[in-house]
Parts: C-alpha cells; structure tokens; sequence
C-alpha cells in the first residue's frame, strides 16, 4: 500500500477544487480525495466533466513538485500510463488520444486533468465506469459497457490511486522516456487528427511530452501544447 490518505465525499463541486482548498488550508500534499459525484467537473481548457452519482471514478491525488515533476505537461503523460495500464489488467483495450484522453475504439471512456498550486501537483483523473454520459459533441463508453463491471468502484479508487503514485515514484527514479515510450505504445496510432487547420498523423513522443507528427506533406514536427480534432472520414 502506498500510505496515502483518502478523503471521501458523497458529493464534491470538483476534487481538483477540494484539493486545491485542503492545499491553500496548510494541508501537506501526499493525499487524494475521492467523490460519488461532482456538480463542477472539469476537463481541459474548462471543459465540464460530466460527474453522475456512484457511476464514475472522480479522484484527484496530490504531489510536492521536485526536480523531476517540475513539467506539468509530462505528469499527464506520467498519469495516463499508469491509468491505461491498470485499465489493460480487466482487459479494457485503451487508446491515448494526446495529451490526456483515454478512450475505446476512438469512444472516449476517461481523462487526466494536471494542475499546479505554487509547489504542488494536482492529478485528477474521471472515468466513465457504469455509465457514459449521453448528448456530448464526442462517442462516449464505459466500463460496463466495455468489460462488465471487473471489480467494485471502490477497490478501483484505491487502485487507481495506488498505480498513480507508484508511476510518480517511479518517474522520479527512472525518467521520462521510459514513459513516453509506454505512452506511445498505448497511443491511437492509427488514427489521424488536425491540428491548427492542418491534417497530422502521430509518429512518436518525446521525452518531454510532446507529440510529434507528419503532416500530409511529410513535414515532421512537435507539439506540446494545443487540441487535436479528429480527421474527417
């Protein structure tokens, strides 16, 4: 077990939020909080995550920032290994979508949100488990509708949580390329994408976290920081 505390609510605006406010509190990092259900559920670039009742994992770990952690944009690459990873063990075949999408046959089923409050780090992570949410402008799935259900959703909180400070333990010790080719090796690789108005197809990560892509015309380049949209046709 990792000795991490767990703060557990039936009911949360966000545990990104709860745990930014235990932080601001004095409280000292190395902790995670769980929720049933978020009102204020949030994804990248303000996004709302859609958080029903006792359906989803809605749960935020907390970090000190060091040396290593210190590039925010890598510990979603750092969490989404560990993430789809865990997922693979009950047979769930995910794909990454850069940077922190993790989906089914281009549905997606989960996602990473990765913050910094001064020296801390504030890992959020949602997954889809009994039920996807309906009427969004993207293919959802679940768990269940996956998989069935391969274990309660409390045993996979304390696992999820578990994996994600092993992954950080261990990106401490060992690096970033290790993870990203991990990250790679879970990427929706054949699947192609536009990025700022231009058709890519991703080609590899780097050790930094950026995505590298071919354009149509065969020009090779990095991302690190933006959207991709899925490809017509």
């Amino acid at each position: 077990m990792t000795g991490v505390s767990v703060l557990r609510f039936p009911c949360l605006d966000s545990t990104n939020a709860e745990a930014r406010r235990r932080l601001a509190q004095g409280r000292a990092p190395g902790f995670a909080v769980v929720a049933a259900e978020q009102t204020s559920g949030r994804g990248r670039q303000g996004r709302t995550w859609i958080s029903q009742r006792d359906c989803g994992i809605y749960l935020t770990l907390t970090q000190q920032a060091c040396q290593e952690l210190a590039e925010q944009g890598f510990v979603s690459i750092v969490a989404g290994v560990a993430v789809g990873e865990w997922l693979e063990r009950y047979g769930v075949l995910v794909g990454l979508k850069w940077p922190n999408d993790l989906r089914v046959n281009g549905r997606k089923v989960g996602g990473i949100l990765c913050e910094r409050q001064g020296e801390h780090l504030i890992i959020g992570v949602g997954i889809n488990w009994s039920a996807a949410p309906e009427g969004l402008d993207q293919a959802t799935t679940c768990i269940l509708t996956e998989v069935g259900e391969p274990c309660s959703r409390e045993q996979a909180q304390a696992e999820l949580i578990e994996v994600l400070h092993e992954a950080l333990v261990q990106w401490r010790v060992e690096g970033s390329m290790d993870f990203a080719q991990r990250w790679w090796r879970l990427a929706e690789k054949q699947r192609s994408y536009v990025y700022e108005g231009t058709q890519v197809q991703p080609e590899g990560l780097s050790d930094r976290g950026e995505l590298i892509v071919r354009s149509e015309d065969g020009r090779v380049s990095s991302i690190s920081c933006g959207e991709l949209e899925e490809a017509p046709g």
